[in-house]
């Protein structure tokens, strides 16, 4: 666990104090016992961790390498984890572009409470752009904006409501999905250590962050186009086990030597049970809703015909 991510959970407990202000100071004390009661485990849990495995509760693993070394330059580094070709979470994640279209009426269904998204996903920004380390090491996409990404998405909870009725409106939204699919999913299915690789041997390397022309996006969807367009060729350009895939049921075809159907069979399954699980999510939080709109509470008298 990297300690600096920890400045992401300081507006929760503002919040929390806060929002709990009409409270008895007893009342106020269990709402923040509550909050802070999880976290404390697992601080302790991370601090026995780190003692046990770098031999200081303050030692996370990282000590002594780049991420330790201030940067002269934040704002370049907040640029780059924004727009960079190479690092920037506009091109690796496009659909946080719908923000400037939902966040509006997020804020207007929940009020002051949505102002913790931004809070939190600010909070966790400066101690990485205070360093050289800013864009990950050698890691797909930017890496330090991981643990607060789902906030991003929870901001757009009213698209589904928002593209109601209007096609024009979801043509632009679902290309931007399906972009944002083919990304990750390039992301995903080409090892980005084997990439580097090439790119070092190439020369280029230093330009992947801000050289558009070579950026990990294109060259992975180039690579993942080029084998798919020749799957004989993949069995042979697997990278080793210990800097492979991340995804098991592709390793299981592509190092381990299990049939490609099987594997392929089991990527499959869980992507329509993920895909399935969102659908019920979004019917639960949308289509309630709608249907509670089109229908009179119990409490209502009939409308005259």
């Amino acid at each position: 666990v990297r300690l600096p991510t920890l400045a992401a959970l300081l507006p929760l407990p503002i919040w929390c104090w806060r929002a709990s202000d009409g409270q008895s100071r007893r009342g106020r004390l269990l709402a923040m016992g509550a909050y802070c009661a999880p976290i404390g485990l697992a601080l302790a849990w991370t601090a026995w961790y780190n003692a046990a495995r770098f031999g200081s509760v303050f030692n996370d693993g990282h000590v002594g390498n780049a991420a330790e070394d201030l940067t002269r330059s934040p704002w370049t580094a907040l640029a780059g984890l924004a727009i960079s070709p190479g690092k920037g979470l506009v091109w690796y994640c496009p659909l946080v572009l719908l923000l400037i279209w939902s966040w509006p009426a997020f804020r207007r269904r929940h009020g002051a409470r949505a102002w913790l998204v931004p809070a939190v996903i600010l909070a966790s920004l400066p101690p990485y752009i205070a360093v050289t380390d800013w864009y990950g090491g050698s890691a797909w996409g930017p890496r330090f904006l991981l643990p607060v990404l789902p906030l991003f998405f929870l901001a757009l909870l009213p698209l589904p409501s928002l593209m109601s009725g209007r096609w024009r409106r979801r043509v632009p939204v679902a290309a931007l999905v399906l972009l944002s699919a083919a990304v990750q999913l390039a992301g995903q299915m080409v090892s980005y250590p084997e990439r580097l690789r090439v790119a070092q041997a190439g020369g280029y390397a230093g330009q992947l962050i801000w050289n558009a022309h070579h950026t990990p996006i294109l060259d992975h969807l180039g690579t993942l186009i080029t084998d798919l367009r020749h799957l004989e060729v993949l069995r042979h350009t697997v990278p080793p086990a210990d800097s492979s895939l991340d995804l098991w049921w592709l390793d299981l075809w592509r190092i381990h030597g299990v049939p490609a159907g099987p594997s392929m069979a089991a990527g499959a399954l869980g992507s329509v049970c993920a895909s399935g699980a969102a659908n019920g999510l979004r019917r639960r939080l949308f289509g309630v809703e709608a249907e509670g709109c089109a229908r009179p509470g119990r409490g209502s008298a009939p409308h005259d015909p």
